[in-house]
């Protein structure tokens, strides 16, 4: 093996951070960055680090690749040491990183209390793309597989599966489910919230099963699970009534970034929130706090909140409000790894509300005024009750009495088995008009399950069914 060389004291440094990152997500063989430093591991991967003839794979890329094939395909790692790297007694494995031209392992051996580093080459050649990264490790599973005489089977993922189907026909997942449409009046499967918190983090396929949880094997605390802790830490003190915490993606559509909060009906932007300072700004935010609640006006108060909670906030280094949200959100329920009716159907209506949104804009209003039509649309995780999917929430600002866009309260509104046909009446006629719609209108922020089937009763939109039946579906 040739001799390393050491690397500069400024490229290690860099190194041991980008390394903390991915080893903190390492699932098999024990390895932990506070091990790596005490036998001594840790500078000799980064030497071997500093002799790849790769170039780094984009870092969420990089981070993805090796987060699923140290949780889902720990054996092929191993046949990958044994045949690829000669390590015929190889136990266990974890890929540490990956790059164009190959991976670094550490490979765990019965002869030896030190786990093994090994760099295995692409065999194929440099990656092109991430994407290519499938293809080439299935191919290297493949053949060392056939050459040890071991049965090699790759599963799909459930994303590539859902690939395959049509969201609109499909008969298991999609919108062509026996279930839809099976209830004729969803109110009341809401249960009762007074806040709605999206922290946007993150692209849906990224999201573990259970965000609070954080992701399965690491042993970093992500934001969302920092965000979870802080509200449950505080409920008691939490002045504007119950908190509901949901992940949204990061969407490059509408110009996010990581570590923003969305706080509804407060209508308030947050950015610059971290692992860190998530329990400070929970606080400044929620905690002996006043407004909020289902009553909130919005119609020029919307300024003195903002300075109220810049003043709140002041001291948490980074963090900032912004001065300005649009007046209309819709939240679309894509959560793959919870549900698969929602990760097929959530991404197909986003895009239908995306193209009826973009032809709404620049519509002449009753005054012959250009309509500025402003409405993000946004994945988002879990909201409960996934047999009614597709579920959307929107949060929109209406006038007491219905009906308008200017001043009154913002109202958080669920609905279940929207279909490209609701969408179109979902812009057309809530989002612009106000109107509730029959059938799909699950309930609202702010409202206990009962308040929500008086509500649909008085409207008249579900005369003669069975609303009473109805429960909250998890």
């Amino acid at each position: 093996m040739k001799p390393f060389s050491s690397p500069s004291s400024s490229s290690s440094l860099s190194s041991s951070r980008s390394l903390a990152l991915v080893l903190s997500s390492i699932v098999g063989g024990g390895i932990l960055v506070t091990v790596l430093h005490r036998q001594g591991l840790l500078m000799r991967l980064l030497k071997w680090q500093h002799h790849r003839k790769g170039q780094p794979l984009p870092r969420e890329a990089a981070e993805r690749i090796i987060t699923h094939m140290n949780t889902d395909h720990r054996p092929h790692l191993v046949l990958y040491a044994k045949h690829f790297a000669g390590l015929a007694s190889a136990t266990a494995a974890s890929i540490l990183s990956i790059d164009t031209a190959g991976m670094d392992l550490s490979v765990i051996l019965p002869s030896s209390s030190t786990p093994r580093l090994v760099r295995i080459s692409f065999p194929q050649g440099l990656l092109t793309s991430p994407i290519d990264a499938r293809t080439v490790l299935v191919s290297m599973a493949d053949e060392a597989g056939r050459a040890l005489g071991v049965a090699v089977k790759i599963e799909e993922s459930d994303a590539e599966i859902l690939a395959k189907l049509d969201p609109l026909t499909d008969t298991k997942f999609g919108l062509g489910r026996m279930e839809m449409g099976s209830k004729e009046c969803l109110a009341g499967t809401v249960k009762k919230y007074d806040t709605h918190v999206f922290v946007l983090w993150k692209k849906a396929t990224d999201w573990p099963k259970n965000v609070e949880d954080g992701e399965k094997g690491s042993i970093a605390i992500t934001l969302p699970q920092a965000l979870h802790a802080a509200l449950k830490k505080h409920a008691e003190g939490i002045t504007t009534g119950k908190a509901k915490l949901n992940v949204a993606e990061c969407s490059e559509e509408e110009g996010d970034e990581d570590g923003t909060l969305l706080l509804f009906p407060q209508e308030l932007c947050i950015t610059g929130v971290t692992v860190e300072n998530a329990e400070a700004v929970v606080e400044a935010l929620l905690v002996g706090t006043e407004g909020g609640g289902e009553d909130a006006e919005v119609g020029g108060g919307l300024g003195e909140r903002v300075a109220e909670t810049r003043g709140r906030l002041a001291g948490i280094e980074g963090v900032d409000v912004m001065d300005r949200i649009p007046r209309n959100h819709v939240f679309v329920c894509c959560h793959l790894k919870r549900d698969k009716r929602c990760g097929l159907v959530g991404p197909f209506l986003i895009r239908e509300f995306r193209k009826l949104i973009t032809l709404q804009r620049g519509k002449e209003g009753e005054n012959n005024d250009v309509f500025e039509f402003e409405c993000p649309v946004r994945a988002c995780s879990h909201v409960g009750g996934h047999a009614y999917a597709g579920n959307v929430i929107t949060f929109s600002r209406r006038e007491k009495e219905g009906g308008g866009r200017k001043g009154g309260r913002v109202v958080g509104d669920w609905w279940g088995y929207v279909t490209p046909v609701v969408v179109k009446d979902l812009v057309e006629r809530h989002l612009v008009k106000g109107e509730l719609l029959e059938g799909v209108w699950r309930g609202q922020m702010g409202l206990a399950e009962e308040e929500q089937k008086q509500v649909a009763l008085k409207e008249g939109k579900c005369d003669g069914c069975a609303c009473g039946e109805n429960s909250t579906a998890s």
